[in-house]
C-alpha cells in the first residue's frame, strides 16, 4: 500500500498557520483567479469584499445596461421589424440568416409567406380586425 501525502495549501492570510480550503477571487477583474483561505478568514474578507472595486462609473453602467448579452433589440413601435426578422428564414440561396449559411440549399427558390399565419378563417371578423390594428401576430 502506497502511502499517499496530502498537499496542504496554507491560507493566503498574512501570518495564518491554518489550511485553505476556501476559494475567493482576488482581483474583481479577473474572477477566475484564486486565493484560498481558512474558514475564519473568508468570512472576513467576504464582509469586505468589492466586486467593483476599481470600476469606473461608466463601467459600472455598461455592466449594468447589458443584461441581454448584446442581443438584438427594437425599440417600440418597430414591430414589423421585428417580426420580419424572426419570421423570415429564406433570405434566398445568396444570403445567409443571421451570417449563417444553415438553409441556402434547401430553401433555393423557395419564398415562404411571412403572414399566412395570422389569417385563421374560424376568427371572427371583429376579432380579426382588432388583432390589425393591434398589431398582434
Amino acid at each position: 500500500m502506497v502511502n499517499k501525502i496530502k498537499k496542504v495549501t496554507p491560507c493566503a492570510w498574512p501570518y495564518c498557520q491554518e489550511e485553505g480550503k476556501f476559494p475567493a477571487p482576488c482581483d474583481p477583474r479577473d474572477l477566475r483567479k484564486r486565493i484560498l483561505l481558512c474558514q475564519k478568514h473568508i468570512i472576513q474578507y467576504n464582509k469586505s469584499w468589492n466586486g467593483l472595486d476599481g470600476f469606473s462609473a461608466e463601467e459600472i453602467f455598461d455592466m449594468q445596461m447589458n443584461p441581454a448579452w448584446d442581443k438584438p433589440t427594437w425599440k417600440l413601435g418597430e414591430k414589423q421589424k421585428m417580426n420580419e426578422e424572426i419570421f423570415n428564414f429564406t433570405h434566398g440561396a445568396d444570403k445567409k440568416v443571421h451570417g449563417h449559411d444553415f438553409f441556402s440549399d434547401e430553401t433555393e427558390g423557395y419564398q415562404q409567406s411571412k403572414y399566412d399565419y395570422t389569417k385563421n378563417l374560424d376568427t371572427p371578423k371583429e376579432v380579426y380586425e382588432a388583432m390589425q390594428t393591434l398589431e398582434v401576430p
